[in-house]
């Protein structure tokens, strides 16, 4: 069975971005699958945090 694959292009906006963005795909590729999405959430918070307004 194929997993379905949800794809959003958009160019990175800077270097520093783009380094978070190439740490989520590797985030995504080596992480087994979860029983919950959301259990991910933690790590990704990690890779972008909340900006400072």
């Amino acid at each position: 069975m194929e997993t379905p694959e949800l794809r959003q292009e958009q160019p990175a906006a800077d270097v520093a971005e783009a380094t978070r963005l190439t740490e989520l795909a590797q985030l995504l590729a080596t992480t087994a699958p979860l029983p919950d999405l959301r259990d991910l959430a933690p790590a990704v918070r990690q890779l972008f945090p909340e900006p400072a307004y």
